[in-house]
């Protein structure tokens, strides 16, 4: 479910020019994840979203005899 990861700098407290402090470490709500990106906040990269439906599951180990 995550779009985004913290880039270039430690996650933490950081000012920003649209929302003021914003604590990169902590869970933000989307829509203001959403418009630091749009607005060019340089320290968010876009990541591959995962569908709900993959939430919380592993991918299975391959068997030992398919390993190469």
């Amino acid at each position: 479910m995550e779009k985004y990861k913290v880039v270039g700098i430690l996650p933490g407290r950081v000012h920003t020019y649209s929302h003021g402090i914003v604590d990169l470490s902590e869970e933000l709500p989307e829509n203001v994840l959403d418009e630091l990106y749009e607005n060019g906040f340089p320290y968010l990269e876009k990541v591959a979203e995962i569908p709900v439906s993959q939430v919380g599951t592993k991918k299975a180990d391959k068997p030992k005899s398919q390993e190469s």
